[in-house]
Parts: C-alpha cells; sequence; structure tokens
C-alpha cells in the first residue's frame, strides 16, 4: 500500500518534496507544485480507503495507462473530481459504513479542512468500535475501554 522508493525521514523544518508519488493518489496541492504539509497523506490515504473498501481502483481505469487520460485526471482532481460511492442497490449501508464514508471524503476535502492522522485513527477506533462520538456509549465505552490503539501487538523480548 506505499512506495517506499521515495521515502524519507522527516526533517525539523518539515520540507516536504514535491511531484513525488503516483498521480492518482496525489492531492491536488501537490499536483498544483503548491506549498503542503502532511495532509497530502491524508488525501492519499482517503483515496486507499476507497479502493480498501470497494476493491477497485479509485478512477475505475477512467485514466489509466493514458498519459493524455492521466493528464485530464490531474485537472479534474485540481477541480474537485472525486471517486464516486456508488449507491448501495443490493443492501443498506451500515450505520459503521456510512461513518466510514463520511471520513474518507473528509479525507478529500481541501487541504485545510482535512484531520490530521491522529484524527484520522481516533475516528477509525470509534468506527471499529461501534462507537459514536459524544454519546453516553463513548462516555461509557472510553471509562471502560484499555487505552491501547488497535494495533497489532509489538512483539515480547523473551526473558531468560
Amino acid at each position: 500500500m506505499c512506495d517506499f522508493g521515495a521515502a524519507k525521514t522527516a526533517n525539523q523544518q518539515k520540507t516536504m518534496t514535491g511531484n513525488v508519488g503516483t498521480l492518482t493518489y496525489m492531492s491536488p496541492e501537490v499536483i498544483q507544485h503548491k506549498p503542503y504539509s502532511q495532509k497530502c497523506d491524508v488525501y492519499s490515504f482517503g483515496i486507499i480507503m476507497y479502493e480498501t473498501f470497494f476493491e477497485v481502483d479509485a478512477y475505475c481505469g477512467e485514466h489509466e495507462n493514458d498519459f493524455g487520460n492521466l493528464f485530464n485526471l490531474a485537472i479534474e482532481v485540481t477541480d474537485g473530481k472525486r471517486p464516486i460511492i456508488p449507491d448501495s442497490i443490493e443492501y443498506s449501508y451500515s450505520e459503521q459504513e456510512e461513518r466510514y464514508f463520511a471520513l474518507m471524503t473528509k479525507c478529500w476535502q481541501d487541504e485545510i479542512d482535512r484531520p490530521t492522522f491522529e484524527d484520522v485513527c481516533e475516528e477509525l477506533e470509534r468506527i471499529a468500535r461501534g462507537i459514536v462520538p459524544n454519546s453516553p456509549q463513548r462516555e461509557r465505552a472510553a471509562s471502560k475501554a484499555p487505552k491501547e490503539r488497535l494495533v497489532p501487538p509489538s512483539p515480547q523480548k523473551e526473558r531468560k
């Protein structure tokens, strides 16, 4: 789900490298050569959320393998085009799925309106636990929930 060929360690100045990545995952500000922050990766994550849920490419082959079409996609993305969430035909989307879609589309907002990755992780945890923000259920769950995040445990060193 990532290409470490262009990865680098974040430096103190938080300087980001422009025009590095796969066009279909690039945020509008990166495509336009504008200054950007780590929220450009939140945009890319939102595209990955779409592809993971629907198991299709975000733009469903509209612009694949054709430089002219990829150029058109870049223009469309900077003009606000985003992947389409299909209407549910065979069944109704659950509340958790609707919340997932809401988070996913927040990741596609203009950079200033996008959540941070910390916000994304917190909402994904609430969705996974079935907790609605600002509800009595959330308050009860928060008081009983372990403080660790939903991540695999780190391997423990064997004691002798």
